[in-house]
This record gives structure tokens, C-alpha cells and sequence, in this order.
């Protein structure tokens, strides 16, 4: 990207090395917000590369996500959470889209442009963040607690 038309600042790299035959990639560009800019792309290929050739489309430029709440705030694995916000995109798998606890995945219940209804995840953290398009929102924090142990054996010890 550039706003200058002469400094050049890379803002993504990518190969198709053990790469899915398409994949879909965001890129943040708020750093640019209300400025004109220049964006190019850049393909090559090298004599281990064999490609059968690079394609790009269905660009959209829009905000990035954001939350604005995350109910309830306390949580424990398993349960149902709803964030509400903008800017998620219509649905997951037009979106590529993802709800992330830390860096572990929510199982989806549904998801509109301005909700997400999902279950919370094994391995769960409090740092709550939407991925849509590859674009983060901002990290909304919650609590996660520790499911209750469960006892399963009452007993005696002899010395």
C-alpha cells in the first residue's frame, strides 16, 4: 500500500506451499482510514512452484468487526454465549469466519451480522475476538472459570 505513489509498505505475504488450492485472506487496513491509497499486487513464481496461475476476486472493503458486549461474562466450558457487535459478516462460511476464546475455537450456533450465539470451548481463555475475513475485532474480556472437580471416590488411607 502506498499514499505517497512512491513508498511502498508490504502489508501481506503469502506462497502456495502446502496451501488448499484457494483460500480466502483479509487485510486490515484502518492504519489508512479516510486516506487515498494505491494498493498493487505482486505474483511470481519460482522453477520449484508449478502453479497453475493466481487469481483475485471478489474484493470488499469494509470495517473490521467489533464487539460490543459478550453475555453472560462469567463463563465455564460448555456454555452458551452471545456476543453482540458489528460488522461480522453475514454468515460463517461466506465469511471465513471464526470466534475465538484465546486461540480456541467456539463451536457456532448461529451468526448475523450483529450476533453470534456459539458454545464455549474446550480450552477456553478470557480474551474473546471475532475473525471475519481473516480481520480481528477488538478483544473483549470475560471471565472463564474451571468446571467444578467432580469427586469420585470416598475413601480411607492405613498407614
Amino acid at each position: 500500500a502506498t499514499t505517497d505513489f512512491g513508498t511502498w509498505t508490504e502489508l501481506a505475504a503469502f506462497n502456495s506451499l502446502n496451501q488448499p488450492d484457494w483460500r480466502a485472506d483479509g487485510l486490515l487496513l484502518s492504519d489508512w482510514m479516510g486516506e487515498r491509497i494505491k494498493l498493487n499486487w505482486f505474483f511470481y513464481s519460482d522453477n520449484n512452484n508449478h502453479g497453475d496461475g493466481y487469481w483475485l476476486d471478489d474484493m470488499t472493503v469494509r470495517e473490521a468487526p467489533h464487539i460490543d458486549s459478550v453475555s453472560p461474562g462469567v463463563l465455564h466450558e460448555g456454555d452458551s454465549v452471545t456476543v453482540t457487535g458489528t460488522n461480522f459478516g453475514n454468515d460463517v462460511p461466506n465469511e471465513f469466519a471464526t470466534l475465538l476464546f484465546g486461540t480456541a475455537a467456539a463451536s457456532i450456533v448461529s451468526w448475523t451480522p450483529t450476533e453470534i450465539q456459539a458454545t464455549v470451548p474446550a480450552g477456553a481463555t478470557g480474551a474473546v475476538t471475532v475473525l471475519s475475513r481473516g480481520i480481528p475485532s477488538n478483544t473483549h474480556q470475560v471471565v472463564v472459570r474451571m468446571a467444578a472437580p467432580t469427586l469420585t471416590e470416598i475413601g480411607t488411607t492405613s498407614n
